[in-house]
């Protein structure tokens, strides 16, 4: 049924890239894992992953999504993250905050196997306790994770990585009687294309069980 004032765009019609365009200007702001993992050579790979969000609470478990090749390679050339992941089963997600953006950005860019986006961009990193992937250093929050489950989701290929988390790792000013303090992390988010933005204006609405009465007309 058509509605007045709407464009309507049956799935069957779209191109991979309309798709993609149309998910990520409304599926948003997305959180950003900036993913380290480590190659057999023991080099450090960083890229950053907006398909990225919780699992699992007990135990916890984060997922992301990574798509099948490098930009302009082969269909047989895959990502770095998944060619480390797959090989050693451990990667770190960092969690940028806004004065990191052009860092995220950047590496996302289409390096070389050999070449180290930690290396490229000057970024520190430090060890990790529980797996053999470095962390990057000056980040607000790092949490090492192991591999649980690959899923293929797509029919060119996306898979959906899960990992199960083995440390947290919080910096001191940022954590609270075991919460974080989001507004001072000042996590990066990514919006459509190569946009991003910061969280903006907290709101907050009390609970329901907080309340002595409904103070909202919700007819």
């Amino acid at each position: 049924m058509s509605q007045p004032g709407y464009v309507k765009l049956p799935v069957d019609n779209l191109t991979k890239i309309d798709s993609y365009k149309l998910l990520t200007g409304c599926v948003v702001p997305r959180p950003i894992a900036w993913i380290s993992t480590l190659s057999p050579e023991g080099l450090v790979n960083l890229a950053p992953y907006s398909a990225f969000t919780i699992a699992s609470k007990i135990p916890p478990k984060v997922l992301f999504c990574i798509s099948k090749q490098k930009p302009g390679h082969t269909e047989h050339e895959y990502k770095d993250t998944e060619v480390n992941i797959r090989a050693n089963g451990e990667f770190a997600v960092n969690i940028g905050s806004v004065r990191h953006v052009k860092e995220v950005e950047y590496s996302a860019y289409s390096y070389p196997r050999n070449v180290s986006e930690v290396d490229e961009l000057h970024l520190k990193t430090v060890s990790s306790d529980t797996i053999s992937v470095p962390r990057l250093a000056d980040v607000g929050v790092s949490f090492e994770c192991k591999m649980s489950d690959m899923i293929d989701v797509s029919k060119d290929r996306l898979l959906l990585i899960i990992g199960q988390v083995t440390m947290f790792h919080i910096r001191e000013d940022l954590y609270d009687n075991g919460k974080i303090d989001t507004i001072k992390l000042d996590p990066l988010v990514r919006i459509a294309g190569p946009n991003y933005s910061s969280l903006g204006e907290k709101i907050h609405i009390p609970a329901y069980s907080e309340k002595a009465h409904r103070p909202y007309n919700f007819q």
